[in-house]
This record gives structure tokens, C-alpha cells and sequence, in this order.
């Protein structure tokens, strides 16, 4: 049997090529797995990163950055102020590989392309990018204050009248992105932002990280599609089929009618299915085959209906009667298995 010091460093070799930040980050988590780790089980107090003495902000010409307002498997989003030409505050996607050669810089090259031909009000903006002092690759965006669609819709009291109107304006930025042949892929509440404007609620479409770009035609990018890419509970069958080619406009569309389904009834489809289902194997099974029913039938079977009503303005009585066939053809045609049962296009 190979050691298993042997088979952690054929891994790592395998895993990240010439990627050194990537294998030093690996490497100390595969080395933090086999310690006891009962040294968190003391109450700790919460510091600022400015605060951590092992970490130092990255420093990029022209911009001040703050604070680390989140983090994904291969970049983290600063809070920051750009200084010239003028001053504003931005967010900032640093990538934390600076090797050219890894697959996560090439997707951060390819978002940063996406999202600069994507300028629509509801898409959040790129300013600029470059690298940082350390060469790690970066990106300054619009800095978008806002709630989950989800949380917002909830903590605002939205009637389902007022819920289908940011829905209708969510779809005409993915509308947009389709239209320029960018698949976001990756749709979810977290990813749609609200903001308060004094015309009302904005809603911004932010991580297109995994976007699939129709346009492009390179064949390292095809190669690497064959990644499991997007979340669990808001992929389409498609993408759990691992059908990287099948994976277009129809799947945002699934994608959007798991989210309308939540923000309509606090809960997304299959969610009972899924408890049911007891394992990973259980649940791709359902978002393979199992057909959700209509959610005015999702409604009534809610297990708090005075609670889902008073968040959304009105008592259950009345909420009932806004559940229309209509509604159920909607988001029932948005979660058709097969794609050429939704509808075609977002319009």
C-alpha cells in the first residue's frame, strides 16, 4: 500500500502542476485535516483582517483596500476605494493564484472578459483590472450594497405582485447576458443582490465566475467544461447530468424558476423530496426525474401559511387566490426536466 505521505504529494503534484500558491494552500489544509482540532473548541472572538497576523492586504496601485467582504474556492472580494480619477468605493475580486498556467486564472480572465461586455443596470459593472503587487490577477466592480432576492423580498414585506416585478426585471439582465452569448450557470438567491433605489428595489446580478461564454471557441475551455460547475439545489438537470454541451439558456431558465419558486413560497422545488432522499445520489435523482407539482399545491401544504402571508403583505385567504393556473404554467414551464419544455428564450 502506498504511504500516505506518498499518495498526498502525488495529489498535490497531480492537482497543481506549476499553481505553487494553490499547492501551498492544499498543502496546509491536507495538514490541518490530521491535527486535533479541539484547539477551536474555546470561545474566540471575531477580528477584523486587519487585525490577523498572518494575513496582509493585498496592494494594488490606485486603489485603498479595506476590508474582505467574501471569499470563493479561489479568490477573495475586497471592500476598497479607488482614488483616482476620482474617488469611489468599489469591490475588488482578487484572484490568489498569480500562475498563469492554472485553470482558476484562466476562468478569472474569462470572467473579467464576460463582465465587461456585459453593461446593464441589472448586471453589476466592471471598472478595471490588472494584477496586484504579488501579480495576482484582480478586478474593481461596482460595489453592490444590497440583500439576497430572497432575504430582501421577505425582510420588505413584497407582495407577489411586487416579487414577480424584480423577478421581471432580473430576467431582463440574464435577457442581456443571453443575448451576448454569456450563460451565467451559477444563478441563486446569494447572486442576485437587491439594492434601494428612490425608484424602488434594483436587483444586480453579480459572480458570473463560471459563465459559460457562447462565444468564445477555444478549446481549452470546452476541454474543462466537463466540470461539475454550479450549486446543488439551483442546477438543472442538465447540469447534473454533466451535459456540458446541453448546458445553455434553458439552464439559467431552470435556474430562475427555483428561485421564483422560493421567493413565491419561501421553499425551493422538491424541497420535501429532498429530505426524503436521505444521500447526494437521492437528491441528483430527483432534479433528474421527479416532476415538482404546481406550486399553488406547495403553498397549501406549507407548514406556517399565517407566516409565509404576513411576509408577503396579506392574510393566507387572499394569498391563495394570487396562486393562479397562470402561476403554476409559469414556474412549472420554468422547471421542466427537458429543455424543450421550457420556454425557449427569457422575453
Amino acid at each position: 500500500m502506498i504511504p500516505v505521505e506518498k499518495q498526498r504529494l502525488a495529489f498535490l503534484d497531480d492537482t497543481c502542476e506549476n499553481d505553487n500558491a494553490l499547492r501551498a494552500r492544499l498543502d496546509s489544509l491536507l495538514e490541518a485535516d490530521t491535527c486535533d482540532w479541539n484547539q477551536f473548541d474555546t470561545h474566540f472572538q471575531e477580528v477584523s483582517i486587519d487585525e490577523l497576523p498572518f494575513r496582509t492586504i493585498p496592494q494594488i496601485e490606485n486603489y485603498l483596500l479595506r476590508e474582505k467582504i467574501g471569499e470563493g474556492g479561489m479568490a477573495e472580494v475586497f471592500f476598497a476605494e479607488q482614488l483616482t480619477p476620482f474617488r469611489r468605493e468599489v469591490a475588488v475580486k482578487i484572484q490568489r493564484t498569480n500562475s498563469f498556467k492554472s485553470e482558476s486564472f484562466r476562468r478569472f480572465r474569462s470572467e473579467q472578459q464576460t463582465l465587461a461586455k456585459l453593461k446593464h443596470e441589472n448586471i453589476a459593472t466592471i471598472y478595471d483590472g490588472g494584477v496586484t503587487s504579488d501579480g495576482c490577477p484582480f478586478v474593481a466592480m461596482e460595489l453592490v450594497q444590497g440583500q439576497p432576492i430572497n432575504t430582501f423580498c421577505n425582510d420588505h414585506r413584497l407582495s407577489i405582485r411586487e416579487r414577480l416585478v424584480v423577478m421581471r426585471d432580473v430576467c431582463n439582465g440574464i435577457e442581456f447576458a443571453h443575448h451576448n452569448g454569456v450563460i451565467h450557470r451559477d444563478l441563486k438567491p446569494a447572486n442576485i443582490l437587491i439594492t434601494e433605489t428612490i425608484s424602488g428595489p434594483v436587483p444586480k446580478i453579480i459572480d458570473f465566475g463560471i459563465a459559460k461564454d457562447t462565444e468564445q471557441v477555444d478549446e481549452q475551455n470546452r476541454t474543462k467544461d466537463s466540470q461539475w460547475l454550479g450549486t446543488l439545489n439551483y442546477m438543472s438537470p442538465e447540469q447534473v447530468r454533466n451535459e456540458p454541451a446541453a448546458v445553455d439558456a434553458h439552464s439559467d431558465i431552470f435556474a430562475l424558476g427555483v428561485i421564483l419558486h422560493e421567493m413565491l413560497v419561501d421553499e425551493i422545488p422538491l424541497a420535501e423530496e429532498f429530505r426524503a432522499a436521505g444521500n447526494l445520489e437521492g437528491i441528483l435523482k430527483c432534479i433528474r426525474e421527479t416532476v415538482p407539482v404546481p406550486i399553488s399545491s406547495t403553498l397549501r401544504r406549507l407548514g406556517s401559511p399565517a407566516y409565509i402571508a404576513e411576509k408577503r403583505g396579506t392574510n393566507f385567504d387572499a394569498l391563495t387566490k394570487e396562486f393562479t393556473p397562470e402561476l403554476d404554467e409559469l414556474v412549472s414551464r420554468m422547471l421542466a426536466k427537458q429543455t424543450e419544455d421550457r420556454y425557449s428564450t427569457i422575453r
